[in-house]
This record gives structure tokens, sequence and C-alpha cells, in this order.
């Protein structure tokens, strides 16, 4: 009997990436992964071997939004950018200034165009959320976390399984993934959900900051 949900992430933790992922050393698992839909207690990504990192900055938030504007308009004015993305002009500039030290953008007068694309390294994603008895919370939590995976999935311990079992036609039509673990650490695949793009190219590629930052801080 699991006495707290950190004591059934922590188990949880141990048995992944698989069976969900074939190990290998491309596979990289994150805690309590936070982009603004939720904190999901578990994310294991499988990713391509990063090219080198030819920049001198990790992104934010707005660098990232600054780089989905200009994949849509290729080239916007600095005060157009502020109007889209509310954030202060001090904040704009320095985030336009490090784009340009990493050969994203280009700068003349106050036009900032797009010079090359974002690298994903990111090749597959599958996000958890890990209850002890709210199955239906946790269901909606891991729906959310779609816009950023391609598959989501709900765990609870085999022992509180049954309320979710009996509705795992709700799982099925919201197509978020069901797994329960047992005390001893055996982890059953109850429904594998079809795998999907995330919903969000801006929350997919915050996530690849937060495996870049992880990656070259190992």
């Amino acid at each position: 009997m699991f006495d707290s949900e950190q004591a059934l992430v922590d188990l949880l933790k141990e048995q992944l990436p698989g069976p969900l992922f074939q190990k290998s050393d491309e596979t990289l698992v994150l805690d309590e992964v936070n982009l603004g839909y939720g904190i999901a207690d578990l994310v294991i990504t499988q990713y391509l071997p990063p090219k080198p990192l030819m920049r001198n900055n990790f992104f934010s938030n707005l660098h990232i939004t600054i780089l989905e504007l200009l994949k849509n308009v290729r080239s916007a004015t600095l005060p157009c950018i502020e109007d889209k993305t509310r954030a202060s002009k001090r904040s704009i500039n320095r985030c336009v200034e490090a784009l340009i030290e990493d050969a994203y953008v280009s700068l003349e007068s106050d036009v900032v165009r797009l010079e090359r694309e974002y690298y994903c390294s990111i090749k597959n994603t599958i996000a958890i959320e890990a209850k002890l008895k709210n199955w239906k919370r946790a269901l909606n939590q891991a729906y959310r976390y779609k816009s950023f995976s391609n598959e989501s999935y709900v765990c609870l311990p085999v022992s509180n399984s049954r309320p979710a079992l009996n509705n795992l036609h709700l799982f099925k039509q919201m197509e978020v993934g069901l797994l329960t673990l047992r005390d001893c650490g055996d982890l059953d695949i109850i429904y594998a959900p079809p795998s999907e793009q995330p919903i969000s190219s801006k929350m997919n590629m915050l996530l690849n900051e937060q495996v870049l930052t992880k990656l070259h801080s190992s």
C-alpha cells in the first residue's frame, strides 16, 4: 500500500522507461514538468542525439513565443512583437539580442527577421499523472498534457484502480492511457492510447529546452 503520491511516483520512476519505451541512451525521465498546463509528475522523452549546441543561450517562454510569431510571418517590427506578446520593451530587446547572438534572427532598423528554423531534438514524449485515488482529476490533468506529449497516461495503484477500470470508456474517449502499479513494482498497461503529434508546437519547444538544459547540465 502506498502511503503517499510521492511514494507512488518514486516507485513508478524506477520502472521507467520500460515497458512504455525500449530503454536506450537517448531516453530521459524528467520530474514535475511545468509548461503552463499543470505539473506532470513524470515525463519520458526519447530524443535524437542533439546537434552540437551552436548557441549560447537556453530559451525562455518569451524567446519561444517570438520564434513562433516569426515562424508564421517571417518578419515583424519590435513594436509589433511588443503588441503581440504583451511583454515589456526591455524584455523583448534582451530576447532578440539572444536570438541574434545564436543566429536565429536578424535585426535591421526595428524589423526582426527569422533566419533559421528552431531545431527540436525530441522525437517522442510520454507524460504521466500519478494519483492514489482521484482518477477523474488525474484524467483531466493528463488530457492537458497532450499539448506537449505524444501520449499521456494516468497511473493508479492497482488496489485503487477499480473505479477507473469501470470507466475505461472515458479514457478511450479522451485518448488518455491508463497504468496500474503494484507495491512490488509490477507496472501494467491497461490502455495504451494512439500516439499523436503534440497539440502545441510551442509547448513542445519549451519541453525541448528543458531536455537540452538537463542534458547539458549532466
